[in-house]
């Protein structure tokens, strides 16, 4: 999902998910509250990646996967209590 955030598809001609507005959606079931729940979550990393000096306006498909390997252990451990729960 964070490839498809930040990366475009240029053989299909689809823009980042990150481009996305509600009015992309509105067609789709629940599609605004999908989009919400969403731009929330890839927030969580692109805060990740900005706290760790690793964000770009543009990434390769190598850069976003080089990130999102750097920033998922954090992620992760915040949202989860000493339980394992998200928190």
């Amino acid at each position: 999902m964070w490839l498809g955030w930040v990366c475009s598809d240029e053989a299909h001609g689809v823009s980042p998910l990150s481009c996305f507005t509600l009015m992309d959606v509105n067609c789709l079931t629940q599609g605004k509250k999908k989009l919400s729940e969403l731009k929330w979550l890839m927030k969580l990393f692109e805060d990740a990646a900005r706290a760790k000096g690793l964000w770009k306006d543009v990434f390769t498909p190598a850069e976003a996967n080089h990130v999102y390997v750097q920033v998922f252990d954090s992620i992760t451990k915040e949202r989860l209590g000493a339980k394992g729960g998200l928190q």
